[in-house]
């Protein structure tokens, strides 16, 4: 009666098929817990955040031109000043546009919504520095 082997390559290759199933069965968790809530991934709206999008969209209704550049980054003042036009029928339909507006995301130091005029979607963000005083970023 002859004696039946498998070759070495074979062998070796069910070992590693073996020890693939083996590690990945240790490695997996359970769905339950397989990694953090997804419950809200936007972030939640602080009162003070909620405060300041609300001046912020008052600013715009009213056509407020400085108003709204002083309450921008310095950074992006600059670029406001320039191109922030100065006509307040422009600034309330953008403002009308802001009371729409829907949270993309929101954090401590950040946060950013979408709105849409006339069709197209721009986005809105504001921002703050750790001190508690939000600013507009950019629009």
């Amino acid at each position: 009666m002859s004696k039946f082997s498998f070759p070495r390559n074979i062998k070796l290759y069910l070992f590693g098929v073996m020890l693939a199933l083996i590690t990945l069965n240790f490695t997996n968790c359970p769905e339950k817990v397989s990694g953090p809530s997804n419950e809200n991934p936007t972030g939640v709206e602080t009162p003070a955040l909620k405060s300041f999008s609300k001046t912020a969209e008052n600013f715009f209704l009213e056509g407020k031109r400085d108003s709204i550049i002083a309450n921008t980054y310095p950074e992006f003042s600059v670029v406001a000043q320039d191109y922030l036009p100065n006509d307040p029928a422009i600034l309330k339909k953008f403002g009308e546009a802001l009371t729409k507006k829907k949270l993309l995301y929101a954090g401590e130091l950040y946060a950013e919504y979408e709105i849409t005029i006339d069709g197209k979607r721009y986005t809105v963000a504001f921002g703050q520095s750790g001190d508690g005083v939000w600013k507009i970023v950019r629009f």
